[in-house]
């Protein structure tokens, strides 16, 4: 580990979020390739996708269509074949931006090439698939796990209207912050198996070490990360799709705009992930260590 990544403890939120924004500038033409062949997709599915598919199953009441049997079977099938792509290519998406992102602080001034970068993809697939499905398990049990203890606890004092509310007042922020926490620990864990030889529950405990003495931070990071991610689904939904009184250029001019601020944020946040993984790494001693099948892509590119 070279002197920078060893310094990399000392990086507050300016810093961390500074030199993301240098990497991205260093290497702008393969992080040019991955917006446009990647992420570009992974927008127009988050922001298109997921409105459109309920709006050609459901009418404007929100009612089923005449033939309810088929609007369903098509709701489900078109949902399931969104849901399908939407992981596809974020996880495309996480493994060349943090190939790339951790090539830098490993090879010098050498910037890795587009095409060297689209080897990882397929080498890191399964890892990430894996990792993805461990952390969706994890998040059904805990919600599930505090469903049944709200529940519980509502029906044992059926009538005590006051203590389901104080009950809820601190049900909600407790789920909150639990749900928070995992999602930190999900994204790095997803950063762990790009770079490391873990990946599934193995990359998420690795995860959860990395992030202590670090955590407020990480999940500061997360916290307007995505904050700035439902403030651009917000406009786009009551500019672009419910904003009738608007002229269709108008709207059409902004919702590309919303397009490109996505592109761009979960572009900045891939590579912030990056970093704090770094970071975290300095912050316990360990020496970076990318998984082998990675190290490979240096043979097969040209």
């Amino acid at each position: 580990m070279n002197t920078k990544v060893e310094e990399m403890h000392l990086m507050g939120l300016a810093d961390i979020y500074t030199e993301a924004y240098r990497i991205i500038s260093r290497c702008r033409k393969t992080f040019r390739g991955i917006t446009f062949t990647l992420i570009l997709p992974l927008s127009c599915f988050i922001f298109i996708a997921s409105r459109d598919l309920s709006a050609l199953t459901f009418t404007s009441s929100g009612d089923l269509p005449d033939f309810p049997s088929f609007g369903w079977d098509f709701f489900w099938f078109f949902k399931v074949v969104y849901l399908s792509c939407l992981i596809i290519y974020y996880n495309m998406s996480t493994s060349t931006v943090v190939f790339t992102a951790s090539s830098i602080y490993g090879s010098g001034d050498n910037q890795p090439s587009f095409k060297k970068v689209r080897n990882v993809v397929p080498q890191a697939w399964e890892r990430l698939t894996v990792t993805f499905l461990c952390n969706f398990f994890s998040f059904l049990v805990y919600s599930v796990t505090i469903a049944v203890i709200t529940t519980f606890l509502s029906a044992i004092t059926i009538g005590k209207y006051q203590f389901t509310q104080k009950l809820l007042l601190v049900v909600l922020p407790v789920y909150a912050v639990g749900f928070v926490y995992m999602t930190v620990i999900w994204q790095l864990a997803s950063v762990v198996s790009v770079l490391e030889d873990s990946y599934g529950f193995e990359a998420m405990i690795k995860s959860k070490q990395l992030i202590k003495g670090r955590l407020v931070m990480t999940m500061f990071i997360f916290c307007q990360l995505n904050c700035s991610f439902a403030l651009l689904h917000i406009l786009f939904a009551k500019i672009v799709v419910y904003g009738h009184s608007l002229l269709m250029l108008q709207r059409v001019a902004f919702g590309l705009i919303c397009l490109w601020s996505l592109c761009t944020l979960i572009l900045f946040g891939l590579v912030v992930q990056t970093i704090v993984y770094f970071v975290c790494k300095s912050y316990h001693l360990e020496t970076h260590r990318q998984v082998k099948p990675l190290e490979s892509c240096d043979d097969t590119a040209v």
